[in-house]
């Protein structure tokens, strides 16, 4: 399984090679707690075989003999028969005396195969336990994403749903936290690559998506005055009955006459 993880977490990384001025180096890693999953392993083994158990033994005893054999998919390819020779090799190898009573209380578990199955049986439980005992860690750049500030980790975690997958994506307000120049220089062009193969859904106040991310249907929602319900207009950029409302998301149509004449854009 680790190595399944490593093959799609390379894939995922792949996909995240960005070559953008206002955007670090996106990646991820995970670990495995191996010594937390042997511990809970363990345990359940210790309680499920406890029959077996033997008055005064140390159960940290037991673990180690346990132990001697790694819980691993190698392990689960083994058939009994194999599983036995190669415990047995390893209890000789470590120098364990196979009359004393952790040792034994292994070799008693184990001289039934249906118990051997059972064993493997938890291995699988836990091994493949992908919630519990692997952690993904992200990077932005050189830092860790719990490191970072709050945007950028809203930059990685936009971007990364962005490049990867195929299936509908809907994010409410993207622009939050995010860097007007991100959005304007680099988001907005990636939705409009990637929007050719999924289906990209945003509830936004930023111009920039809906209209230069050439928006193909977009829904205003609006509260008149003095009243409790939502008013509800679908349209698109091309409608230009609309164009006014639309014209709101960048404070209406003087908000942009005052800025024609600030920065003398026909002068």
């Amino acid at each position: 399984m680790p190595k399944l993880i490593t093959q799609n977490i390379t894939q995922i990384n792949k996909k995240l090679e960005i070559d953008n001025e206002n955007v670090l180096n996106i990646n991820f890693t995970f670990e495995f707690n191996f010594e937390n999953y042997k511990e809970v392993l363990f345990e359940e083994f210790y309680s499920t075989f406890s029959n077996y158990h033997i008055s005064g033994t140390s159960s940290s005893n037991v673990k180690e003999v346990l132990f001697l054999l790694e819980p691993t998919e190698e392990l689960l390819n083994n058939n009994a028969k194999t599983f036995l020779t190669k415990l047995e090799n390893e209890i000789d190898l470590k120098g364990f005396r196979r009359t004393n009573n952790y040792v034994k209380i292994i070799t008693d578990i184990f001289s039934s195969n249906i118990n051997i199955v059972i064993y493997k049986l938890m291995i699988r439980k836990y091994f493949y336990n992908l919630s519990k005992f692997i952690k993904i860690k992200g990077f932005y750049g050189d830092r860790e994403l719990q490191n970072c500030s709050f945007g950028q980790r809203c930059t990685a975690v936009i971007v990364t749903l962005l490049m990867t997958g195929v299936k509908p994506l809907i994010i409410d307000e993207p622009e939050a936290h995010l860097d007007n120049r991100l959005v304007a220089d680099y988001l907005v062009d990636l939705i409009k690559m990637k929007k050719l193969d999924r289906q990209i859904i945003f509830a936004t106040h930023n111009s920039n998506f809906v209209i230069n991310g050439d928006s193909e249907l977009i829904h205003i929602l609006e509260i008149p005055l003095n009243n409790i319900f939502t008013n509800l207009t679908s349209t698109s950029i091309e409608n230009i009955n609309n164009r006014d409302k639309l014209l709101k998301l960048e404070g209406g149509r003087d908000a942009f006459v005052i800025r024609e004449q600030k920065y003398g854009i026909h002068s």
